[in-house]
């Protein structure tokens, strides 16, 4: 027994330095931009099209490019630069701000906003954008009444569908909201046919199908989702060989649920983004490979990144 005791604490000792060493290139990397470059440097070397704020959605986002003492004691409510991208021929600079989607007050973001406006200036970025729900809180405390973030989304998912779909009708989950409003009026534009459901759910977090419309038939269709990637299996009984399914949401299906739809007979693939011609360091997670949809450079040429949902 000591001997298997011991022989597990040495695995999860060593498991535990390796995951240390991976994340130690992009924590490098945040150090050296920030404390040898400086945003005056990158201004001079670059010239800035896009100032792009990223938050921790969970902590291992944020410890992929940084330590936590410096998160916790230089980082809250103060955006540091954490990466380049370029895309579509113009540079991006992401900077990254500690604030946790719980702590969206109207005081908090009016601080973070403040601060993202400051480092622009100093980077020389023509425009702001940012990621996730912070946008949204930003606008319904009037904060910023910008909307761009939700119009790049817009014209990259209407690209991925179109790419993916072949003939198959586009049943949108979560098209009532501002950006699945925009995403089906981007897709009607380019002559895509759209169903918009948001199926509503009983006490318990059941999903009522009796509101599933009738008018979709028995032909393939491509579901598009935009609520979140936990609620996706509700949905998986509607579904049949030969349908299709486009997850823009974050965080992703797990792959649990991803083979439950390959299983029968569906093939999955989740949105990473926008392809980039340099990106350093690499956005984490559901994001690697990719420039995140709302940071994108909106351009003609604009190349959306799939993958399959089990890759």
């Amino acid at each position: 027994m000591g001997v298997q005791t011991f022989e597990a604490t040495g695995f999860l000792y060593f498991g535990s330095i390796r995951r240390w060493l991976k994340k130690l290139p992009n924590r490098i990397g945040f150090l050296i931009i920030n404390l040898v470059l400086r945003p005056f440097l990158l201004r001079w070397l670059v010239k800035v099209e896009r100032l792009f704020v990223v938050y921790p959605e969970r902590e291992s986002f944020a410890d992929a490019f940084t330590f936590k003492w410096m998160r916790n004691r230089y980082m809250k409510n103060t955006p540091w630069i954490g990466g380049l991208y370029r895309q579509n021929g113009k540079w991006g600079i992401m900077a990254v701000i500690y604030i946790l989607p719980n702590e969206f007050t109207e005081e908090r973001l009016s601080i973070a906003y403040s601060n993202i406006e400051k480092l622009r200036q100093k980077i020389g970025a023509k425009e702001i954008s940012c990621a996730g729900t912070m946008p949204g809180k930003m606008k319904a405390f009037g904060i910023r009444e910008n909307t761009l973030e939700t119009q790049i989304t817009a014209v990259s998912v209407a690209k991925a569908v179109q790419q993916l779909r072949q003939d198959h009708l586009v049943i949108l989950l979560g098209g009532n909201g501002h950006t699945g409003r925009l995403v089906n009026q981007e897709l009607q534009k380019n002559g895509v046919p759209v169903v918009v459901v948001d199926l509503p759910k009983d006490a318990y977090g059941k999903v009522n199908y009796q509101d599933w419309p009738n008018r979709i038939g028995g032909s393939p269709f491509l579901l598009l989702n935009l609520i979140g990637g936990k609620d996706l299996q509700h949905y998986l009984p509607l579904m049949r060989r030969g349908d299709l399914l486009l997850n823009e949401a974050y965080p992703a299906p797990c792959r649990e649920v991803a083979e439950k739809f390959r299983d029968k007979g569906i093939k999955g693939f989740h949105m990473v983004g926008v392809k980039p011609t340099f990106c350093f360091p690499s956005f984490p997670g559901e994001y690697r490979g990719g420039v995140p949809c709302c940071g994108a450079i909106l351009d003609d040429s604009l190349e959306v990144v799939i993958r399959d949902l089990l890759n």
